[in-house]
């Protein structure tokens, strides 16, 4: 299940470029690396990556109020978890630009950083 980013590379490298810039001045906003951390955990709760296999499709058949063995044999699984996997990609993108003051490219870059390099 590939990230539908509407950014190509090069943008995203430029916008990472800035958003590095941005999150460093969050750091030092908020008290340092460890307390900008810790704040960044907690604007997150409720946000965090799921792994992929077992527990990625418990979190999408609980959210479709289905079974697990329902989705998975559903003729419409992959359709279904990608469409949970897109609704998190951008709730995850909704908190971060006014948390961190990054536009949608800085946060997308964030976001695919591991990615980029």
């Amino acid at each position: 299940m590939e990230l539908q980013c509407p950014y190509d590379e090069v943008t995203l490298k430029i916008a990472l470029i800035s958003a590095s810039s941005k999150m460093a001045s969050y750091q030092a906003e908020h008290g340092g690396e460890e307390a900008a951390l810790k704040r960044i955990e907690e604007a997150f709760v409720g946000l965090t990556v799921i792994e992929e296999g077992v527990p990625l499709n418990a979190a999408v058949a609980a959210h479709n109020g289905i079974s697990v063995e329902a989705l998975i044999n559903s003729p419409n699984y992959l359709t279904i978890k990608g469409e949970f996997v897109a609704m998190k990609v951008q709730q995850v993108l909704a908190k971060m630009g006014p948390e961190f003051g990054l536009d949608d490219k800085e946060a997308w870059a964030v976001l695919l950083a591991g990615r980029l390099m």
